[in-house]
């Protein structure tokens, strides 16, 4: 088959599902962003927050809806998948992204500059890309660590890269935890994709070896921020440093 014939055969698929499927037509790239984020000289930063403001009101991310369960005969909550999802728009993940940012680079004696290096040790969510994200808009470096991989082999890694922050899923917070200890100490240990309902997760965030520096979630994942000694956190002019209703859930090592 030529490529000319495979070319003419996805044209056409596409022209399809644009005058059929409700869904696909939905998410056509707009013209005028496209256009907007093309314009030469633009920085990163730039073009992620066009894109985000642009497309506000589209869903950007979805995952799994859950359901706590308790057990009648424990008396312990777990959680369960269900069979949909649910979708996080593009305006919800700019204002998380932005009360993260807001948390790593606020205060006299941020965690995160420019050029920092911060580990990040988890499996993909919402949570993990609101975290990348928030480096991108910082001009701070993600490092990603392997979740699979054993702590002797993430620890020469950690040791090279000396992350200012280590960020870890609450399922991987051990690992992380060890690696902070045992190496290069960051400054603040960062824990995502915490569920404070599931016991299973409320234990692994509160064992006694951790000390507390502030903790507090917010519903539907986690965006971490600074707060003041009323206990709200700041909200600055710019976009991209918008503090939203999101609230803490870190650990700092001492």
């Amino acid at each position: 088959m030529s490529t000319d014939t495979r070319e003419e055969r996805l044209e056409c698929r596409i022209a399809d599902l644009y005058a059929n499927d409700q869904q696909f037509a939905d998410a056509r790239p707009s013209e005028a962003i496209s256009a907007a984020i093309g314009q030469p000289g633009l920085r990163l930063p730039q073009i992620v927050r066009t894109v985000m403001e642009g497309y506000a009101d589209r869903p950007a991310l979805a995952q799994r809806a859950v359901l706590f369960v308790k057990d009648p005969q424990t008396g312990r909550t777990s959680v369960d998948l269900l069979p949909r999802f649910e979708t996080t728009s593009y305006r919800e993940l700019w204002d998380r992204v932005g009360a993260v940012a807001t948390a790593l680079a606020g205060g006299p004696s941020p965690s995160v500059r420019p050029a920092d290096r911060v580990c990040v040790l988890g499996f993909t969510s919402v949570d993990y890309t609101i975290i990348d994200l928030a480096l991108v808009l910082m001009g701070a470096v993600c490092v990603p660590l392997q979740a699979s991989a054993p702590v002797i082999q993430l620890r020469p890694i950690v040791a090279e890269t000396e992350p200012s922050v280590i960020a870890a899923s609450i399922d991987y917070l051990d690992d992380a935890v060890e690696l902070a200890l045992t190496g290069h100490a960051p400054a603040r240990l960062v824990v995502f994709d915490y569920r404070p309902e599931v016991d299973d997760q409320r234990e692994t965030f509160d064992p006694p070896h951790l000390i507390t520096a502030a903790e507090l979630h917010p519903p539907r994942g986690c965006g971490q921020r600074e707060a003041d000694d009323d206990g709200k956190a700041p909200a600055p002019d710019q976009p991209e440093e918008r503090a939203a209703d999101a609230t803490q859930c870190h650990r700092e090592i001492a």
